[in-house]
């Protein structure tokens, strides 16, 4: 998001490592009040909410609109819990945010990002709808080729600010380019035989895999259905693996949390991520620059 208002990356590296301890920030008396987090969230997102508030102040999604002159298309995904408008029920549904669609034009940003950012149990549910994006749309690639491709056309109302009655963009499949960026991965979302044993499992058992199970499946499938539709000369997906030799001793073969706040790890996660960037600059460029 920081990206789409044109501020540099290191600032927004800056923001996160100097930002984790209040971000995710933690207290005794929330803690008893929640009976250690089994009937609230971790932490409240009131610092979040003031830190997106003073960095994005007012800006709308037509702002980055109009800032690119609609040439760069900014799409963010969060998930609804109750997506009901009217008087019809609907099941949970993600919500991608999109600055050329022209019923998003009033969202804030700084809104949107408490709502992408709501992981469940570790924030609490945003505007009583609205929780993290990546609990559905946690590999974003498929999300931006279906509307880079669409063809779709809207016969009730204006839909798009520059092509009003296009969904999409109507690129030809093949020859759009994808350059997709992931957070990294331990490689240890897996149950291993012995512990299937025979399989009759029931909620004891599932208990400790289905936030993983649900997170990795959604990435899985869309990293699946990208390389369906895209060639490898089109198509570069970027995942660092922390149990690789090149990977910082102190990240192999630990779980990474949603809510790091160590500084120290924090700029190992830094340089390594500018070690993993140098390794594959050549292939980045490649994607980029044909």
């Amino acid at each position: 998001m920081g990206l789409s208002v044109g501020v540099p990356t290191k600032d927004l590296v800056d923001l996160y490592l100097f930002n984790s301890e209040k971000i995710f920030e933690d207290s005794f008396w929330d803690n008893l009040a929640d009976v250690s987090y089994l009937f609230g969230a971790k932490y409240d997102n009131k610092n979040l909410r003031s830190i997106t508030k003073a960095f994005f102040k007012d800006l709308t999604l037509k702002d980055i609109h109009e800032k690119h002159d609609g040439k760069k298309i900014f799409m963010v995904p969060s998930f609804s819990l109750n997506p009901t408008k009217d008087e019809k029920k609907r099941n949970f549904r993600p919500v991608v945010y999109n600055s050329s669609y022209i019923k998003f034009q009033d969202e804030k940003l700084a809104d949107i990002a408490l709502r992408t950012s709501a992981a469940p149990t570790f924030f609490p549910i945003v505007e009583k709808e609205f929780i993290d994006g990546g609990v559905a749309i946690n590999h974003p690639a498929l999300s931006a080729l279906s509307f880079a491709v669409s063809e779709n056309k809207s016969s009730k109302k204006k839909y798009r600010h520059d092509a009003p009655m296009s969904k999409g963009l109507e690129w030809d499949v093949k020859k759009t380019k994808i350059l997709s960026l992931g957070c990294g991965t331990s490689n240890g979302n897996f149950v291993d035989q012995k512990t299937i044993e025979k399989g009759d499992w029931g909620l004891w058992q599932w208990r400790s895999h289905i936030a993983n199970l649900m997170i990795e499946s959604n990435v899985q499938c869309s990293e699946y259905y990208v390389r369906q539709l895209l060639t490898e000369e089109y198509y570069l997906r970027l995942q660092p693996d922390f149990s690789e030799d090149m990977c910082p001793k102190e990240l192999r073969g630990v779980k990474l949390d949603l809510d790091i706040k160590d500084v120290d790890i924090l700029e190992i996660l830094r340089d390594f991520a500018t070690d993993y960037y140098e390794e594959n600059k050549a292939e980045i460029m490649r994607i980029i620059e044909d």
